[in-house]
């Protein structure tokens, strides 16, 4: 810094009076929480039984994958594994002994599905699933937010050389933040969702972060499930119990 030069109080950094810490042995110890009663987790499991008859009794392939998606943002999936993993694999299945997806003639699902398959692990190639819906260069996108959200976060699960997924990316970049900054998306918890994608993609994110935000959304939806819905609250106030008490075991410790 030369001489004569001046600095910007405002961008020192503030070196005292800072705010005691709260996390403290006495007041982690104070803390109490009623969802660690047994009533609640019987309620729970009470609950987790309804959903898995809701999968066993849903025959059609889009709501049912649907509905994986949703248990999984709603930070559920360890309740349903075994249900999860056995419908994915008999769409991937079928879909080898077919040589087609039956979701192919659906964006929005199609591109859900994609995305799924691949965060499982799954072996599947944008033409499995993608071939017969878009292509970059004739503009034959859906104009729906809500495929445009779900392609988005597909495209992130891209491997290298995959060039249609890297043209979809950049499509549906520009398409969600030209309708954000021109205001073509309503209501609200439609802006929320494509700021949400745009910001970062879904499997970068801590899952259980982002419980909160994606139960907040699932109430918006408009044939939403009132056992589940219920079902990812009580959930995530008996794991936030669980863990509470965690703390205070290991705080003791010290």
């Amino acid at each position: 810094m030369t001489k004569g030069s001046s600095i910007n109080q405002s961008d020192l950094r503030r070196s005292a009076n800072y705010r005691p810490n709260i996390w403290k042995d006495n007041f982690l110890q104070s803390l109490t929480s009623k969802y660690d009663k047994e009533e609640y987790a019987m309620q729970l499991n009470k609950w987790v039984i309804e959903v898995k008859c809701i999968f066993v009794q849903e025959l059609e392939v889009t709501p049912k994958i649907e509905l994986v998606d949703w248990i999984q943002k709603l930070g559920l999936a360890g309740h349903f594994e075994k249900e999860i993993d056995e419908f994915l694999q008999n769409i991937f299945v079928s879909a080898q002994n077919f040589n087609k997806f039956s979701v192919q003639d659906n964006m929005h699902v199609s591109t859900l599905c994609f995305r799924l398959l691949r965060q499982h692990g799954y072996h599947v190639f944008p033409a499995d699933i993608l071939s017969n819906l878009f292509d970059v260069t004739d503009n034959s996108f859906s104009s729906d937010a809500k495929d445009i959200t779900e392609l988005l976060e597909a495209t992130h699960l891209s491997l290298d050389g995959e060039k249609v997924l890297d043209d979809a990316k950049k499509f549906a970049i520009n398409w969600l933040k030209d309708a954000v900054n021109n205001k073509q998306l309503i209501p609200k918890y439609v802006i929320e969702r494509v700021v949400h994608a745009l910001e970062l993609p879904s499997h970068w994110r801590v899952p259980w972060f982002d419980v909160k935000w994606h139960v907040k959304q699932y109430q918006t939806k408009k044939h939403m499930d009132s056992v589940l819905l219920e079902l990812s609250k009580l959930n995530f106030n008996i794991t936030q119990a669980k863990l509470q008490k965690e703390v205070k075991e290991l705080s003791r410790y010290q």
